[in-house]
């Protein structure tokens, strides 16, 4: 679980910590990191997800996948 302080918000602190994250992974055994989570749907049937995660989460490189609905996952493999 990722947390960062409101007033450090869009200051490129979760983005600082998802690349040091990345940086572990192919190394001390660990192969990929996955992020599931829990997503909502308006009115079209459309995904919705927290605001900003996705944004986050996509601009460093982590791939979507669609699980059972409302989940989804990031994946990041190196």
């Amino acid at each position: 679980r990722m947390l960062v302080r409101l007033e450090s918000r869009y200051e490129g602190v979760g983005s600082a910590m998802l690349q040091r994250l990345k940086e572990r992974v192919g190394r001390d055994g660990i192969r990929r990191v996955v992020f599931p989570i829990e997503c909502e749907e308006n009115a079209f049937g459309e995904r919705i997800y927290p605001d900003g995660l996705n944004t986050c989460l996509t601009k460093n490189g982590f791939l979507r996948q669609y699980r059972a609905d409302p989940w989804v996952e990031f994946i990041y493999e190196g």
